[in-house]
């Protein structure tokens, strides 16, 4: 994972990352339409990743931090659709507040990784970047809908 870059310059992946229009507008996008959310994308394109560094996990770690990195990273863009699907703006917000919990619990296990030299400091830095990056996009999009 040595050669691991920022989402944004993952140039080779389908989806696409438009920044700065991270968010969306309420009144334009349904809230049913979660694949048109950045955060939605971002989140999947970040699952992809951490998959990939989970793979270079020692063998040990197979049934543990790699299990629950891969568990934690699955929940962002997961929870982000289920919310969409929910007909209310609290159940909405609700779900993507476990997203935010989600974030942090794997920002967590990302410096477990670091500490116990599974990562080099170049990834290690990289997915951090990107984590609180998602994390601040999530916050955001709860006052977007809020506003709305």
């Amino acid at each position: 994972m040595a050669n691991y870059q920022p989402l944004q310059k993952n140039a080779g992946n389908t989806l696409t990352i438009n920044q700065p229009s991270i968010y969306f507008h309420p009144k334009t996008i349904s809230m049913r339409d979660f694949r048109k959310l950045e955060i939605w994308k971002r989140s999947i394109l970040f699952a992809q990743t951490i998959h990939q560094v989970t793979c270079t996990l020692p063998g040990h770690e197979r049934y543990a931090l790699a299990v629950q990195m891969n568990r934690a990273v699955v929940s962002l863009a997961s929870n982000i659709a289920e919310g969409c699907g929910r007909h209310t703006k609290p159940d909405l917000i609700r779900f993507i507040h476990i997203s935010i919990g989600s974030a942090f619990e794997l920002e967590t296990q990302i410096e477990i990784c670091y500490l116990n030299g599974y990562i080099q400091t170049a990834t290690h830095r990289n997915l951090i970047s990107d984590v609180q990056e998602i994390q601040k996009m999530m916050r955001a999009f709860v006052g977007v809908v809020n506003g709305s």
